[in-house]
């Protein structure tokens, strides 16, 4: 916001992009400070695509050739060069069918409501039991909340927000049964402006005697991107053992001791080799003193 953008220069010439490219805070180009040198740009670009993810790039000023010297001296950037550098598919006669938009406060509304329409407000992962010598996914499904007191302390503790009871619940649900009783509590958190998360909590989730691979809780929790994992004990956790097309993403917790005696949490981050790096980065060693520490780096996450 407060700089300039570009924008297709009309209606009738649509593309699959849309550039966003504010100008950011110049700096000077020469490693010898010379004030008559002209300043240089860095230039925070968007490119949002159709049916693709959006690009976020950060880009150079180019480097100025004889024949457009003058043209920085002015303090004009080379928008042409600039944007045929954000991606292939925008040729020089894309990029002359684009036209500077004059910022201002109008502008900077609907480019937010734009950009609100690509985000998604409500978010489910599941949080599975892990009990010390359990390796096959049919054990961690099947666990008991009694069966872990530790785990029940890990959920009290705010960590994952708080707990709510299902019948009646009129927000985010994540197709948890608000109707009935099939399954009496969950936890559910907010964040921000108007983000909601359910987690999936397998030891409140309804539990079949007789169904050893437990499926209705698995039909929740194998069809969330992310799962938080609760280790109740030191042998390490096997994502692979967990059988589902759509987890990609485990952070395994396991509660600690602290040098001062109190109870605190360790984190470890396990993701599929198709799923990108993403912050923010564990800290360093990766342990959380307080149950708020731990639910703001799981939020950010």
């Amino acid at each position: 916001m407060g700089s300039s953008h570009l924008a297709p220069s009309s209606p009738a010439t649509p593309g699959p992009y849309a550039p966003n490219t504010p100008q950011s805070t110049h700096h000077s180009g020469s490693s010898n400070n010379n004030s008559s040198a002209p300043p240089r740009w860095q230039y925070r670009c968007i490119l949002r695509q159709k049916d693709v993810d959006s690009i976020r790039i950060t880009l150079p000023e180019p480097e100025p050739s004889p024949l457009n010297n003058l043209t920085r001296r002015a303090g004009k950037p080379q928008w042409k060069t600039i944007l045929q550098s954000i991606h292939p598919a925008i040729t020089q006669q894309v990029a002359s069918k684009l036209k500077k938009v004059q910022n201002n406060q109008h502008f900077e509304k609907e480019l937010a409501k734009f950009d609100e329409t690509m985000l998604r407000f409500n978010y489910k992962f599941g949080v599975l039991l892990v009990h010390p010598g359990q390796t096959k996914e049919e054990d961690w499904f099947s666990n008991q909340m009694s069966s872990s007191p530790r785990f029940q302390e890990f959920l009290e503790s705010g960590a994952l927000g708080q707990k709510v009871a299902l019948k009646g619940f009129e927000r985010f649900s994540a197709g948890l049964d608000t109707r009935s009783e099939g399954g009496e509590y969950s936890y559910y958190d907010t964040w921000g402006e108007g983000f909601e998360i359910m987690y999936h909590v397998s030891t409140l989730l309804p539990y079949n005697t007789v169904d050893r691979q437990q499926i209705q809780r698995k039909r929740h929790i194998g069809n969330d991107i992310v799962c938080i994992i609760f280790v109740d004990g030191d042998q390490p956790f096997v994502p692979n053992a967990i059988k589902s097309q759509f987890l990609h993403i485990f952070v395994i917790i396991r509660m600690v001791t602290l040098p001062d005696g109190t109870r605190g949490y360790s984190a470890t981050i396990a993701c599929d080799e198709q799923v990108p790096e993403f912050g923010p980065p564990l800290p360093d060693p990766p342990i959380f003193k307080t149950p708020a520490e731990l639910r703001a780096f799981l939020l950010c996450k």
